[in-house]
């Protein structure tokens, strides 16, 4: 294979590439793309924050699910014993 028609076709994907990622930029909304690492960390260490704070939320309420059951449960169980007549 002819190794100039091989960097030409590179070339044209190189260009086409750049041309389709400068056309993107210029049709957002401001023109640009700026990155503030700042900006950024606060916001995943605030949805990191909420995460954590849903998760125990959840956790919980499982736990009081959880021991509202075992409660109920062994209420019911001694009732019943209760109730059985004495076979002896």
């Amino acid at each position: 294979m002819d190794t100039k028609l091989l960097e030409d076709y590179q070339k044209q994907i190189l260009e086409c590439q750049q041309k389709l990622f400068e056309t993107w930029l210029e049709n957002l909304p401001t023109g640009k793309i700026s990155f503030s690492l700042s900006d950024n960390f606060e916001k995943t260490l605030e949805l990191q924050k909420e995460l954590v704070g849903s998760y125990l939320e959840v956790q919980a309420q499982t736990s009081d699910l959880w021991l509202k059951t075992q409660k109920q449960l062994w209420n019911d169980y001694f009732e019943a014993i209760n109730k059985e007549p004495a076979s002896v």
